[in-house]
C-alpha cells in the first residue's frame, strides 16, 4: 500500500478530541493527515447503512459516518477501529470481489499516559507509541 494515503472522518475528532493537554498529540497526528468532512450527502449514505444493517444510537451513528467515509475511499481500504463487530457489519459488501472490500482492522484504545517523576506528558506519549503501543 505504498503512497495510499490516510484519511479520518471529521467525526472521529468528536470520539478523540477532549479540549486538554494531550489533544496536543492527536493535533500532530492530524496535521499529517487528510481530514474527510462530513457532508450531507455522506450523512444520507450512513442512515442508509444504519437502515440497512439494524443498530442505532449515537454511537451507532458516529460508526455509520465512519463506514460510510471507509466505503468511498479508493481500495485498498483498511478501516482501523476498537469496535470491528459494528463496523464488520456496517462495511460489509458481499456482492464486490474479496480483495477490494473494506478490510476492518482492530486495534487497542489508547489509554491516557500518566507522567513518570521527572518526565513530561509528551515524553511518555512518545515512549508509549515508539515502544509500539
Amino acid at each position: 500500500m505504498a503512497g495510499a494515503g490516510v484519511v479520518v472522518s471529521s467525526i472521529t475528532l468528536t470520539e478523540v478530541l477532549r479540549g486538554g493537554p494531550r489533544d496536543a498529540a492527536v493535533h500532530r497526528v492530524l496535521a499529517r493527515i487528510r481530514v474527510l468532512p462530513v457532508t450531507p450527502d455522506l450523512a444520507r449514505s450512513a442512515d442508509e447503512l444504519l437502515g440497512a444493517t439494524g443498530p442505532s444510537g449515537h454511537r451507532c451513528a458516529i460508526d455509520a459516518v465512519v463506514a460510510a467515509t471507509a466505503l468511498r475511499a479508493d481500495r485498498p481500504a483498511i478501516l482501523l477501529t476498537s469496535d470491528v463487530d459494528d463496523l464488520h457489519r456496517l462495511v460489509d459488501e458481499p456482492d464486490r470481489p474479496q480483495d477490494s472490500r473494506v478490510v476492518v482492522v482492530h486495534v487497542r484504545p489508547v489509554r491516557p499516559v500518566r507522567p513518570s517523576a521527572g518526565s513530561g506528558r509528551a515524553a511518555d506519549v512518545s515512549a508509549r507509541w515508539r515502544a509500539g503501543r
